[in-house]
């Protein structure tokens, strides 16, 4: 029995899903570059990306259920328990959020061209993590390249249940390395795309070439394969491509003889609302399937949409600048001739402080318990304080630095110190602030960044990143939600409600009294599990105030 190496899953557990991470990560890298060489605008692109991987996710695992099957999960309400993952369910959903959003976010052209290179690269990875983790094996053979799978592993497993291997034997038997098949392939892909890129003209062309090519190879390589279910001697994937390749082809062919000019990319810029509405499901989607997701495909995803985040508050600051920067420079130009009168006229300069400048001096403390994303609920409590001085002009426009201290105890064990700086700015249409931090015992830096859309004294949209008191860290990373004020924009009492990422959705009413300088703010998030929670509360004062 000859056979080419030996693979062990037992001591490479964790071997998957780090290269579907890495799979994910070179793919999007390889998009991003295409969106940059292309000049395609970002941020509607991020969106379209996110809603494809969310659509892939969720074709991946659709499609490995018939369609007896799948009406029978419906039914008995158990769809959410599918675990399962094919590689054209993923490929399929993908493509069908893709053409959606790029349709409503304004590109009138097709997008898959930008994903030609990505997938066949980050399959091929994916297909490392496969090959040493135990999945998608091939069938028994005997040639002098296949490969065995030790005690415990899926194929060795596979072999027991179905009466194919003695209990006794170390090794399952010698199988096609099918994972292999499948990296080579896409190698070969990569190159025929290279030499037709060049003679494709209609944009998507060679999106869909890869589609066609892909699913010229998987037909054969599923002949190696293990596991599935066969109709009339194929499985039933294989029924699938037969029909895929075909189409494939002949809608190229159809679509490359009707484009007699090489496309041109076409974007009609949408509103900025509309981008925001658009993608502001997508961070919902982490909770709403909790049970559904593996950890790599939480992660994955958690890392997308913080990303999308960070990219959209950018551009909403820039955008806001852009089309408001009048309502910016006015109370900056009067805010300066405030602050130049007061330094000039010594006899009112103190007065003039006490109405212009006041100091914010706050303390809070919180705990709860949040949930790794490699799995476990780990309790948590910190405490901090804060202070920061602001310029409040008489159009009640908001400027100020603040810094604070805090400590956060992981598992009651692990004490850990922070700092964190914050340049705000607090106008009644619009407010934000931008501002870093670090944990100095663990190396760790971060952003933080918060960004406010409305007037604050009746109604308004807030995104928030790594922003939050008396502690940044350890979460929430991530909210998202609106708030509701006084009515009184002398009256800075509001109440905040929202999403917030890895604890579900929070509540936060900010109360101010004696003259708007005592501030008292309480806080809960919980909802996602019954486990995870944090409350806390957040006492300040302002001193020198005045309105």
């Amino acid at each position: 029995m000859n056979y080419l190496a030996t693979i062990d899953t037992a001591t490479m557990a964790g071997i998957y899903p780090r290269f579907y991470l890495l799979a994910v990560y070179t793919g999007f890298a390889i998009v991003i570059y295409e969106v940059y060489r292309r000049k395609l605008p970002l941020l509607p692109m991020l969106i379209t990306m996110v809603w494809g991987l969310i659509f892939a996710i969720i074709g991946s695992k659709l499609l490995t259920l018939a369609p007896g099957e799948f009406f029978a999960r419906i039914k008995a309400g158990s769809i959410l328990s599918v675990h399962e993952r094919v590689y054209i369910g993923w490929l399929i959903g993908g493509m069908i959020g893709i053409k959606i959003f790029r349709k409503i976010l304004g590109f009138k052209f097709d997008l898959f061209d930008i994903f030609a290179f990505a997938l066949p690269a980050g399959f091929a990875l994916m297909r490392i993590g496969c090959l040493f983790g135990g999945c998608c094996f091939g069938k028994p053979a005997d040639l002098p390249w296949t490969i065995v799978y030790a005690r415990h592993s899926p194929c060795y497993n596979y072999h027991l249940y179905n009466d194919m291997l003695n209990p006794n034997a170390p090794i399952s038997l010698p199988v096609h390395p099918a994972q292999i098949y499948e990296i080579i392939a896409m190698i070969i892909i990569i190159f025929l795309l290279l030499y037709l890129r060049p003679h494709l003209k209609k944009q998507g062309s060679l999106g869909y070439s890869y589609l066609v090519l892909h699913s010229i190879f998987r037909f054969f390589i599923d002949f190696t394969k293990e596991g599935g279910s066969y109709i009339l001697g194929l499985k039933s994937m294989q029924w699938l491509l037969l029909f895929v390749i075909p189409t494939g082809i002949l809608f190229i062919l159809w679509r490359e003889r009707n484009c007699r000019l090489k496309d041109i990319c076409i974007f009609e810029e949408k509103p900025f609302l509309l981008n925001f509405i658009l993608y502001l499901p997508a961070p919902i989607f982490l909770l709403f399937p909790k049970n559904w997701l593996t950890p790599a495909e939480f992660k994955v995803l958690l890392i997308f949409n913080l990303f999308v985040t960070g990219v959209f508050i950018y551009s909403a600051v820039k955008y806001l600048f852009h089309r408001y920067k009048i309502f910016i420079r006015i109370p900056v130009a009067i805010a300066s001739i405030a602050i130049l009168e007061s330094s000039l006229d010594t006899t009112i300069a103190k007065d003039s402080l006490k109405d212009i400048f006041y100091i914010d001096l706050d303390g809070g403390y919180m705990k709860g318990t949040y949930a790794e994303i490699c799995g476990g609920f780990i309790p948590y409590q910190a405490g901090g304080v804060g202070s920061g001085v602001y310029l409040k002009d008489r159009f009640h426009t908001i400027y100020g630095i603040n810094v604070k201290g805090y400590l956060y105890d992981e598992k009651y064990s692990n004490l850990r110190f922070g700092c964190a700086g914050n340049f705000i700015f607090n106008h009644r249409y619009i407010g934000f602030d931008l501002g870093a931090g670090k944990v100095f015992n663990c190396d760790i830096a971060y952003p933080s960044i918060g960004l406010r859309l409305g007037p604050r004294d009746k109604a308004f949209v807030e995104g928030e990143f790594l922003k939050h008191k008396p502690s940044d860290l350890p979460i929430p990373p991530l909210k998202l939600g609106i708030g509701i004020g006084s009515g009184n924009l002398k009256n800075d009492t509001h109440f905040r409600f929202g999403i917030s990422l890895l604890e579900g959705f929070y509540a936060s009413p900010v109360i101010y009294l004696f003259n708007n300088r005592l501030k008292i703010n309480p806080y809960f998030a919980g909802g996602m599990q019954g486990d995870i929670y944090q409350i806390n509360l957040d006492i300040g004062y302002r001193y020198y105030f005045k309105d």
